[in-house]
């Protein structure tokens, strides 16, 4: 199962990802959010002795520019997740700079179609909010999150509200190719909680009933 860790603002706290066998850590690239990590403090977390494993390093964009993106992957963002309303010839356009995924926040299974041939390499499926494009530990209901695996494309990330308490059970029910989780392992917004990054990671990674 992969893993991704996103949020991340201290670089112990990727660290402790990294060696609890996450996949991936996630950096918000959007300044009002609590977990906002401007470009120079993503080089100076990926910079810091930083266990020797390979993991991607995610960068969090809400409608960027290019110029935006550039500055991240210069800071060593190696994926590009796309989390606003950005249309399909700006992904292409993304995807010559590195690895584009595409966020989606769907009201219900409905809204889910128009994102059927848009060019990504993962969709991440989050819940909705009319004023928040993430963060808001709100969980996908099961009926959309069980649509978005059969109707989308390529392989699908859940987020939203996870927890080391429920990510097991979500995963069985839904089976997605990975999980997402920010808040549900934090002491507070941008501060990660060690112990609880342990538990989800091994609880996400646990064998599937």
């Amino acid at each position: 199962m992969f893993v991704k860790i996103c949020g991340i603002t201290r670089s112990e706290d990727a660290v402790v990802a990294l060696e609890a066998s996450a996949d991936a850590i996630g950096f918000v690239s959007y300044p009002p959010s609590p977990r906002y990590a401007p470009p120079e403090k993503v080089a100076a977390i990926l910079s810091a002795r930083l266990p020797q494993k390979k993991f991607l390093a995610v960068g969090v964009f809400v409608n960027p520019d290019i110029k935006l993106l550039k500055e991240y992957i210069d800071a060593g963002v190696n994926v590009i997740q796309l989390h606003g309303d950005e249309s399909a010839e700006f992904a292409l356009e993304a995807a010559e700079l590195a690895t584009v995924w595409k966020a989606v926040r769907p009201r219900d299974k409905t809204e889910l179609a128009p994102f059927a041939n848009f060019p990504a390499d993962k969709f991440l499926v989050d819940a909705h909010h009319d004023s928040m494009p993430g963060g808001t530990g709100l969980q996908v209901a099961i009926e959309t999150a069980l649509a978005a695996v059969g109707i989308l494309p390529r392989p699908v990330v859940l987020a939203g509200g996870l927890t080391p308490g429920n990510v097991a059970a979500t995963i069985a029910a839904v089976r997605p190719a990975g999980v997402d989780v920010s808040g549900g392992v934090e002491t507070r917004p941008g501060v990660k909680n060690h112990e609880l990054i342990r538990r989800f990671v091994a609880e996400a990674k646990s064998p599937v009933p």
